[in-house]
């Protein structure tokens, strides 16, 4: 019947080791009461000087010489242990660090995925809601600035009764920060010129100018001119006590200049045919 295959050893690593110290330390600390035993009861035996005696006295000796090397043993069975515990923590640490290293880099490329991919997309989306709030935010700081008699200061969250709504939540629109994912790109949100005139309609231009830009594409009309970038942003920075000064973009600024201007031939047109009508 053949013999079963033998099971290779455990690998050993610093616990096995440290366990090897713990063992050796009680085997010191067992040896070091059975000597003071045997030391204690040496003197009485001195005392009888027949051959009994003797060969009591030599194996009480013996005994005690063992117990000695026992101690012996264990300390430089220990020094080397603690040199090789050492080592094996040096070694377990850096095969720690490697992993986690390898984590960070499968992470550092998951991030880059994230940022260049999903990001700009997803912080598009919450500037549209950030212009929305502080469009919205904006006509109810205008309307509480010319209250019908009677009438109370408009709360928005008191029309959903939510009572753990943040009470200046409007300034949402002038807190948040979305940085470009690339360093050559202006931030995504905020754009803002403290220089340019409030203006209460640039979000639904801003709105209206990207559904022109889609229509262009769509409809394969060439650009001979750069398309401006987002955003003209609209802040309303204190709840909606009141609107604060903030906006624009100079692309942007500009594609409502040449809009204005257009409208305003239209309006002139518009004008001379009714006059030369009458």
């Amino acid at each position: 019947m053949p013999k079963p295959a033998e099971q290779p050893p455990e690998p050993r690593t610093s616990s096995t080791v440290a366990a090897e110290i713990t063992a050796q330390a009680d085997a010191r600390r067992a040896a070091e009461a059975e000597l003071d035993r045997l030391t204690a009861a040496r003197p009485a035996m001195l005392l009888d000087l027949s051959a009994k005696g003797d060969a009591a006295l030599d194996a009480h000796d013996i005994a005690t010489g063992r117990q000695r090397r026992v101690i012996e043993r264990s300390d430089a069975v220990v020094t080397v242990l603690e040199t090789e515990l050492a080592q094996f923590r040096v070694d377990e640490d850096q095969a720690a660090r490697v992993a986690l290293y390898a984590e960070g880099q499968a992470a550092a490329s998951e991030v880059a995925d994230l940022v260049l991919n999903d990001y700009p997309d997803a912080a598009r989306a919450v500037v549209d809601v950030l212009m929305r709030i502080a469009e919205a935010g904006s006509t109810v700081a205008q309307a509480n600035a010319n209250l019908p008699a009677g009438a109370v200061p408009l709360r928005p969250e008191s029309f959903r009764n939510n009572k753990s709504w943040v009470a200046d939540l409007p300034a949402l629109a002038a807190s948040v920060v979305l940085p470009a994912a690339r360093a050559s790109e202006a931030s995504i949100w905020p754009m803002v010129s403290r220089s340019v005139p409030y203006d209460p309609g640039a979000a639904r231009r801003q709105r209206e100018w990207e559904r022109d830009e889609r229509e262009r594409q769509t409809n394969a009309v060439p650009v001979t001119e750069p398309v401006p970038k987002m955003i003209t942003t609209v802040l309303a920075t204190d709840a909606f006590d009141r609107p604060d000064i903030t906006v624009s973009h100079p692309d942007l600024d500009a594609w409502h200049r040449e809009r204005d201007a257009r409208e305003e031939r239209k309006e002139r047109e518009r004008r001379s045919r009714t006059f030369s009508n009458v």
